[in-house]
C-alpha cells in the first residue's frame, strides 16, 4: 500500500513537471491592442504585434543579409538585379477555405511590385512568376521583407488574414484572440493579447502572462524577474516629443526650452538611466549620433499662447504640471496636460486637426534601416515639404550609401524644423518564460517575438 502512494506521488510531480503540461496559450500586455489590423498600419506597434504571428511576407532577410522565403517553393533572380523569378507555394491558406492560389499569387505580386517601380512587367509561365526592371532594383527584395508588403486578404471583421501561423479567433476593444492554424507538440496553440491600462491593471498580477516586454519596464513588477528569465539590451527605439505646431517661432521655443532631462524624468519618473540621442535616429542605425540635442532656450520668452499636452501614461500628472510651470515662466507658454487612453488616442491620429500640440511618441524598428524613425506625418498636421520629398527619394533608391545621406539629412531637416525633440533611446530588461529552448531576441533587431517559433 505504502509503494503503491509512493508511485502515486511520484506520477503526479512527473505530470507536473512535464513539459507537456505547461500552459499551451501564451498572454501577453499591449498598451495599444488595435481596434482593426491591417497590413497597412503596420508601422503601429500594436498591430505590428499581431501581424508577426498571422502574416508572413514574401522574404525574410535572414543574419542581415540572407534572402530566404517560407512562402515560395522556389525563387531566382539574374546577376543584374533587373529580372527576378517566383514559384509559389500553392498549398498554403489564409483561413479555411481561402488558399494561396496562383492567381492571388498573379494579382499580389503585381500590385506590390508596380508600387515599387511603375515601369516593372510582371508576367508568368509554368505556375511561376517572372519580374522585370529596365534598370538594377537592388532594394526590391528588402522592400518584400515588409509587411507592409505581405500577403493579405479581408477576413470580414476588423482583421486581415495571413499566411502565417495563426489567424485571428476573436476581437474585442480589451482582447484578441490568436489560434494556430495546426496545433504542434511543445509549443504555443493560442495567444492571447490582453489590453494594458497603466500601473493599477490588475493583469499585472496574472502570473500567466507570457510577454511584459511591450509596456514600460518601470510597470513590470517585481514577481516577473524571480519566475522569468531575464536579460539587459539596448533596442533599436527613439522616444521623442513630437510638436505639433504650425508656426515654426513657438516650435523653436518649444524645442529649445523644453530641457531633455527635466522633461523626461517628469514624464516618466519611475526610469533613472536614459541613452541620449541628438536626433530621431536610435544608435545603431546610420546618421545617429550620441549626446543630446542643441538647446538655446532665450533669457526672456518671446511668444506666449496655450498648447496642449496628450499625455499617454496615466499617474504623472501632477509631475508633468510642475514641470510644465517652470516651462510656462521660460517661455510664456502655458501648457495643458490632458491624458487619453492609447486606443482613444489612436483614433485621434486620424483626424485633422488633431486635438493636441505636445505628445510624447516612442519609435522602434524590426531592422537596422532609418525609415521608421524618419516619418512623422501621423501626428502632424503641418506639411513639411522638403522633408517628404527627400524621404521619398530615399525610400526609392538602390544605392545603400546614397539612402544612409539622405536619412542623416532628413534627421538634420527634422531638427532645423523643430517638429521632433529627442528624449532618448531605451535600454531594457527583457523577461520571457523560462524553459524556452530556442529563444533567440535580438536576431535581425526582432523585439517582437513569433510565438509560433518558440518550443520548450
Amino acid at each position: 500500500m505504502l509503494g503503491a502512494v509512493v508511485l502515486l506521488v511520484l506520477l503526479s510531480a512527473l505530470a507536473i513537471a512535464w513539459p507537456g503540461r505547461r500552459n499551451r496559450q501564451w498572454e501577453v500586455l499591449l498598451s495599444d491592442v488595435p481596434q482593426k489590423v491591417s497590413t497597412k498600419d503596420a508601422a503601429i506597434n500594436g498591430v505590428f504585434y499581431v501581424l508577426k504571428q498571422t502574416h508572413e511576407p514574401l522574404f525574410r532577410l535572414d543574419n542581415g543579409q540572407d534572402y530566404t522565403s517560407r512562402l515560395l517553393k522556389s525563387w531566382n533572380r539574374d546577376l543584374t538585379y533587373s529580372r527576378y523569378t517566383f514559384c509559389p507555394d500553392t498549398a498554403l491558406i489564409f483561413m479555411q477555405g481561402r488558399g494561396f492560389t496562383s492567381e492571388f499569387f498573379k494579382q499580389y505580386i503585381s500590385s506590390v511590385t508596380r508600387a515599387f517601380d511603375k515601369a516593372a512587367v510582371v508576367s508568368s509561365m509554368n505556375g511561376c512568376y517572372d519580374v522585370r526592371f529596365n534598370k538594377p532594383r537592388k532594394s526590391y527584395l528588402d522592400y518584400l521583407t515588409r509587411y507592409q508588403q505581405a500577403p493579405t486578404i479581408d477576413a470580414g471583421g476588423p482583421f486581415e488574414a495571413g499566411l502565417g501561423p495563426f489567424y485571428t479567433q476573436t476581437m474585442t476593444a480589451d482582447e484578441i484572440r490568436l489560434v494556430r492554424k495546426e496545433s504542434v507538440s511543445r509549443g504555443y496553440d493560442t495567444i492571447l493579447i490582453h489590453l494594458y491600462t497603466g500601473p493599477s491593471d490588475p493583469q499585472l498580477q496574472n502570473r500567466n502572462i507570457s510577454d511584459f516586454n511591450k509596456i514600460s519596464a518601470v510597470d513590470i513588477p517585481e514577481w516577473v524577474r524571480s519566475r522569468q528569465a531575464g536579460f539587459h539590451d539596448v533596442v533599436l527605439n527613439t522616444v521623442t516629443l513630437g510638436i505639433n505646431h504650425p508656426d515654426k517661432s513657438i516650435r523653436k521655443a518649444i524645442y529649445n526650452c523644453m530641457g531633455v532631462d527635466g522633461f523626461r524624468r517628469a514624464f516618466i519618473s519611475q526610469r533613472r538611466d536614459f541613452l541620449d540621442i541628438q536626433n530621431v535616429l536610435p544608435i545603431g542605425v546610420a546618421g545617429a549620433a550620441p549626446g543630446r540635442p542643441a538647446q538655446v532656450c532665450p533669457a526672456k520668452p518671446k511668444t506666449g499662447g496655450k498648447l496642449i499636452f496628450a499625455n499617454l501614461r496615466p499617474g504623472n500628472e501632477a509631475d508633468l504640471e510642475q514641470f510644465f510651470k517652470s516651462f510656462f515662466n521660460k517661455t510664456g507658454l502655458q501648457v495643458k496636460v490632458i491624458t487619453y487612453p492609447v486606443p482613444v488616442f489612436l483614433e485621434m491620429l486620424k483626424k485633422t486637426p488633431k486635438k493636441y500640440n505636445l505628445v510624447v511618441m516612442s519609435k522602434d524598428a524590426v531592422q537596422s534601416d532609418q525609415a521608421p524613425f524618419l516619418n512623422y506625418s501621423h501626428i502632424l498636421d503641418y506639411k513639411l515639404p522638403g522633408i517628404t520629398g527627400k524621404y521619398e527619394e530615399m525610400q526609392h533608391t538602390d544605392d545603400p550609401e546614397k539612402r544612409n545621406l539622405l536619412g542623416a539629412e532628413i534627421a538634420n531637416d527634422i531638427s532645423m524644423e523643430y517638429a521632433v525633440l529627442p528624449l532618448y533611446q531605451s535600454v531594457r530588461e527583457y523577461h520571457y518564460p523560462k524553459g524556452i529552448k530556442n529563444l533567440v531576441v535580438g536576431r535581425g533587431f526582432f523585439e517582437y517575438p513569433e510565438v509560433a517559433e518558440l518550443r520548450w
